[in-house]
């Protein structure tokens, strides 16, 4: 049924509406969670470092062993044409989540109920992000907490590849949120250390330092990579580190990345059953969203770095500035959309 007003997806060379999207109840993708994907976001209706995205998707797909048989140019080219057809569909104030996701297919024995299904499920979708709903977050702060459930061990299953396997991280956000509906969970890895969260990173700050955990037990997030780029700009020294409980007790602020959140505060975390407020100087880092603007001088205090993602006609940017002590109960990020303000 072909309904008016719904988005495009691409599955396997065609674009079709979502709800005539379908493929096998077989794919091993859906038996084993045996699948790769990525996700980046838009800014003004232009993506944001896709290439880099991709390149990630790619390290995933040879960890896998998966062929898509698609070049990284294929997917850019995929990835525009499902964007652009599915703008007429939202505001000029609102944006879209883009994801990728390649799966191995059908095993052979399954093959035969489908005999035009061949190769790797390729799917290009987008969804709308959920910018109002996250404006309280941006103006207060998250709280997290750690959930007994562990980050899977790098000589088990690496973390660096994002595949559908999230079971341990889905877990983890089911506990927290029963014990603290609205939290968000970062998970320890198997040697008690602060890892990531389910689609973020986790910083913290020490005695202006930036500390967050090694490559080796997390997703090296895009937006990891370019909270690493403005701090460097910004002459604020960052470093990988195993961050114990111990280290986010004794932390003076804490923050995580992520795509589609770009920056966001830590207000207070329950580490191991432990609470711990960071509400009195909670922010080294904000990001906004916005059209750029050249003649907007700093504020007194306060150092800036403009970054602007490699798309041709890219209007959109992150600004990420150095905030100190920020006062209780005051504004810890700003809304970084119109329609994100909280009324």
């Amino acid at each position: 049924m072909n309904l008016p007003n719904q988005r495009i997806v691409y599955l396997n060379g065609e674009y079709v509406p979502e709800s005539e999207a379908r493929i096998p109840f077989r794919d091993r993708g859906v038996k084993y969670g045996d699948a790769v994907f990525d996700t980046t976001r838009t800014f003004g209706h232009d993506i944001f470092r896709l290439r880099e995205h991709l390149d990630r998707f790619y390290r995933s797909l040879k960890y896998l062993r998966i062929d898509t048989q698609m070049s990284i140019d294929d997917f850019i080219a995929v990835t525009e044409q499902v964007v652009e057809r599915n703008l007429p569909l939202i505001g000029k104030d609102e944006d879209y989540w883009v994801t990728q996701r390649v799966t191995r297919g059908l095993d052979p024995a399954d093959a035969a109920a489908w005999p035009e299904w061949e190769g790797p499920t390729v799917i290009v979708e987008c969804l709308p992000l959920p910018l109002a709903a996250r404006a309280e977050s941006y103006r207060d702060g998250l709280n997290i907490v750690t959930p007994s459930v562990r980050r899977v061990a790098p000589d088990m299953v690496s973390p660096r590849a994002k595949t559908h396997n999230y079971l341990n991280l889905v877990l983890g956000d089911l506990e927290v949120s029963a014990q603290s509906p609205g939290a968000h969970a970062i998970l320890l890895d198997v040697n008690g250390n602060l890892s990531e969260g389910k689609g973020s990173n986790f910083f913290l700050v020490t005695d202006g330092v930036i500390k967050t955990p090694k490559e080796r037990y997390v997703l090296p997030g895009v937006s990891r990579s370019v909270v690493r780029e403005l701090a460097e700009k910004l002459s604020i020294p960052l470093k990988e580190n195993d961050i114990d409980l111990f280290d986010a007790y004794n932390a003076d602020e804490c923050f995580i990345s992520s795509t589609s959140f770009c920056v966001c505060p830590i207000r207070s975390g329950i580490f191991h059953r432990r609470f711990y407020c960071l509400h009195s100087s909670v922010f080294l880092l904000h990001a906004s969203v916005g059209t750029p603007r050249h003649d907007r001088a700093p504020r007194a205090g306060r150092k800036e770095a403009v970054y602007r993602p490699p798309h041709p006609a890219g209007q959109a940017y992150c600004r990420i500035s150095a905030v100190r002590r920020v006062p209780a109960g005051g504004p810890l990020c700003p809304v970084p959309r119109r329609n994100t303000e909280v009324k």
